[in-house]
């Protein structure tokens, strides 16, 4: 193809998209005549995040992915040494503060970060996370008092759930459709993996005599720091105002301009206010939309995480002829019958320890944790499908409500238990489920 003048430039020029395809509704062709359509479509600007080397996409995945694991770590890693916790605060009782209010704020992280990353882009907000946790993971290692140890593990929870609210953002916008599926099962793979490993590593660190809890902050504080220096070199600006023709596999032209300084700036362009306010107004109303609302209530009736679920989403093919949306349900099947299976059973031996083996609580807890996180997963591909110009919206509801509800649960479980009891309880959660 002759080099023409972009701005003269016509859809019909553009070599191999000589069919208009339909308007964006979630759905569209990713063979055509034996060859893939790129959606979105990539333009010729060096700057279009599209355009960025395969390895470097895949080193932001690994940065993104090793920040989301310690942010996870950090929120949810204490409680397993929380005895230790205890004792430096003689057991006082608001010590169980310090792993339920956790949950809370990253829900309001998830609510801040993504309608001030359309504002003033994913880099500045996503680097801002970084400092935070590192700051928070110091605070909590110098704290004097139980209230300021709190007070540092809610400000490190902000920003944790910040990167849990970025990176399916940051997915859609430098992979294509067609790589989605097993690009957010390998991350979800590195994320839950590493804090799984990381969590067993932590009451070894918190109970040596030579380290202590403080320390456990200390390591990954310093673990924090590295993430932000690397962030600062690797992880560009991904907002990208596309098109809504590159939704559909329709080709784009554009002007070539790059500057390299430009992508070592923590921001770029000017502030676009306009942009956070549309994206509260679009989560008010895909809040409503019946499937959102129906995946939200899902994935929220047990918040936890396993590193073998991911595997799942793998099953479904992402280079299918023509993918709907709705495909992507088809994994929900498997975790939601696992995770009822398992409720049932786990309060059954909790409540009768003497009538089941060990096996009653430990595997059904790993099935519990292999449901959810199959069920985030599905949730996350399916939103980016099916709502492309809203994903935003949709996954920062997923999020945040995930947040909120979580603590809710965490906060009043005991009270429940202790009236319903074990079985009882696990049966109304397996009922609502």
């Amino acid at each position: 193809m002759d080099v023409k003048d972009t701005e003269a430039v016509h859809i019909d020029d553009v070599e191999g998209f000589d069919k208009i395809l339909d308007p964006v509704v979630g759905s569209t062709r990713l063979i055509n005549e034996f060859e893939v359509v790129l959606v979105p479509t990539p333009s010729n600007d060096p700057n279009d995040p599209l355009n960025l080397p395969v390895w470097q996409k895949y080193l932001i995945l690994l940065i993104v992915g090793t920040y989301a694991a310690t942010g996870n770590l950090m929120t949810s890693g204490m409680s397993a040494f929380l005895q230790t916790v205890e004792a430096s605060y003689n057991y006082d009782p608001k010590v169980s503060d310090l792993v339920t209010w956790p949950a809370f704020f990253m829900g309001v992280g998830n609510l801040l970060s993504i309608p001030l990353s359309y504002a003033v882009g994913r880099r500045p907000i996503y680097l801002l996370s970084t400092i935070l946790l590192a700051f928070g993971c110091l605070w909590c290692a110098k704290s004097k008092s139980l209230g300021s140890h709190i007070a540092g593990r809610d400000v490190m929870s902000i920003a944790a759930g910040t990167a849990e609210a970025l990176y399916p953002v940051i997915v859609q916008e430098i992979f294509y459709l067609h790589e989605r599926g097993k690009v957010v099962a390998a991350y979800s793979a590195l994320q839950t993996l590493g804090t799984a490993a990381l969590i067993i590593a932590s009451p070894y660190i918190a109970s040596n005599p030579s380290l202590g809890w403080r320390w456990w902050y200390g390591i990954f504080g310093c673990v924090s720091g590295l993430v932000t220096v690397l962030s600062f070199i690797f992880v560009k600006e991904t907002k990208y105002d596309r098109p809504l023709e590159a939704l559909n596999g329709e080709g784009i032209l554009q002007p070539i301009i790059h500057y390299f300084l430009a992508d070592m700036a923590p921001w770029s362009g000017t502030p676009q206010w306009s942009r956070a306010i549309a994206c509260c107004k679009e989560m008010s109303e895909v809040f409503f939309f019946p499937n959102v609302l129906w995946l939200i209530l899902l994935s929220d009736c047990y918040c936890g995480r396993c590193p073998n679920s991911v595997r799942l989403v793998q099953r479904f093919d992402d280079e299918m002829v023509e993918p709907k949306p709705e495909y992507r349900l088809l994994a929900l099947i498997i975790p939601t019958v696992a995770i009822l299976i398992s409720t049932i059973i786990y309060g059954k031996t909790a409540q009768n320890p003497e009538d089941w083996t060990w096996a009653g609580i430990a595997v059904t807890l790993n099935f519990e944790y292999f449901g959810f996180v199959g069920i985030v997963v599905s949730s996350f591909v399916y939103c980016m499908d099916a709502y492309p110009q809203r994903v935003g919206a949709a996954l920062v509801l997923i999020c945040s409500c995930r947040g909120f509800i979580g603590f809710g649960i965490s906060y009043g479980a005991i009270s429940f238990v202790d009236k319903a009891g074990y079985e009882g309880g696990f049966n109304i959660c397996a009922g609502i489920v």
